[in-house]
């Protein structure tokens, strides 16, 4: 079996259908946050250790559509191996990302784009508060100083955070909040490293109906020290949040139009030969399996939406769940999925009503179908990511991006 060449067009039909597609980019990261294609997902060529298991846990169906950007001779190798690892519809973008702007699509920069979409989508949609640098300065030297909540990774925050700051990842936040608040009036100020996981976060506790107010920190820690001001080493870490009780939030609708599944549910899209499904646990510490389900994936909830497109590479995928009842954190990260529109997304629950049949579950739709709805929420991004000329690079008046 050999592959086939494609070209920008046919791409694009591809991304604007209902079928599942795997873009991947195959160059090196470098290359790939300079310029891509903003569905893409990089898994750079020279990555060649355990490379086969790599692509066979983020494109476990073989028979999935799959187009590989890249140049020429690596491209063409590279095709070779996912043909020799069983991939039945392997495709090979002619001209990769230049052929792209060619045809008049939009190159993106950076990493995590369609999270960034999404973080500022909802930003403008829901006008997330923010929170200057020489702000939270001054509040931090007040008569109340609020309270803090670094939101990166457990490894990031120790490296360094905004001094005082408590280090709770945003997979955790909506689940955990309520154990370190005070009372119910002491602010609350939302860092990450930039802006995207921040807003997330602070847009999450606000939904949630959380009574404090709650602001971003504009820039985040990157901001902090731009400013001449220190990081110290993160020393407040709130531990063993997994342990704690949880319940959902008292907000009408919060977790509406979120279906879930029980395990037969969860076998029934398992079994199913035309689309994939992941399993994802994404709390912070790895949980319990509900038994007989196999092949769960550890991906903390925060790092999976700011990077989905790497955890979760086949565009309009299925992504289950696995949380602890009450499912705050599953319902929370749910939420964001399927506002990002890439994935239809479930949440386990072993007491969900009997599962639907598949011909019953969501179909994926098309990249310019109307959104549904979820709780004013659901965005589209491949849309409104037009509008994010800091992150896009095209000629000015021109390119499109789905």
């Amino acid at each position: 079996m050999n592959h086939r060449s494609i070209g920008a067009a046919q791409l694009h039909t591809l991304l604007g259908g209902t079928g599942e597609l795997a873009l991947i980019d195959i160059r090196e990261v470098e290359d790939f946050r300079c310029s891509h294609i903003y569905h893409a997902a990089y898994l750079p060529a020279s990555w060649s250790e355990g490379r086969a298991a790599r692509v066979a846990a983020l494109v476990p169906r073989r028979e999935t559509t799959v187009v590989l950007v890249g140049d020429d001779p690596v491209v063409q190798r590279e095709a070779a191996l996912w043909i020799e690892w069983g991939y039945r519809d392997v495709r090979v973008l002619d001209g990769a990302t230049d052929s792209w702007t060619a045809f008049g699509g939009r190159a993106f920069r950076n990493l995590c784009v369609p999270s960034k979409a999404l973080a500022e989508s909802a930003r403008e949609r829901f006008e997330t508060p923010s929170v200057s640098v020489a702000e939270l300065a001054s509040r931090i030297d007040g008569r109340r100083p609020p309270v803090i909540v670094d939101v990166r990774s457990g490894a990031e925050y120790e490296e360094g955070s905004i001094p005082g700051a408590l280090g709770l990842p945003g997979g955790e936040l909506v689940a955990s909040i309520g154990k370190i608040l005070e009372d119910g009036d002491r602010e609350v100020v939302v860092t990450c490293a930039g802006r995207t996981r921040a807003i997330f976060a602070t847009q999450s506790l606000r939904d949630a109906g959380l009574p404090n107010p709650v602001v971003f920190l504009e820039g985040g820690t990157t901001a902090w020290t731009a400013a001449g001001r220190s990081l110290e080493p993160g020393a407040r870490t709130v531990p063993d949040t997994h342990r704690w009780p949880t319940s959902l939030p008292d907000v009408e609708g919060y977790d509406a139009g979120i279906p879930r599944i029980d395990r037969a549910g969860v076998d029934e899209l398992l079994a199913d030969p035309n689309r994939t499904t992941y399993l994802i646990d994404p709390r912070l510490v790895p949980g319990a399996i509900p038994a007989g389900i196999s092949g769960v994936r550890h991906v903390p909830g925060g790092q999976l939406v700011e990077a989905v497109d790497e955890y979760v590479p086949v565009l309009r995928a299925r992504v289950v769940l696995v949380d602890d009842a009450p499912y705050v954190r599953a319902v929370a990260l749910a939420r964001w999925l399927r506002a990002s529109r890439l994935v239809e997304v479930f949440v386990f629950d072993s007491a969900a009503p009997q599962s639907h049949p598949i011909d019953d579950l969501p179909t994926p739709t098309g990249s310019h179908a109307a959104p549904e709805g979820v709780d004013g929420l659901e965005l589209d991004v491949r849309k409104w990511s037009l509008g994010l000329p800091q992150l896009a690079e095209s000629e000015p008046g021109g390119g499109f991006a789905l």
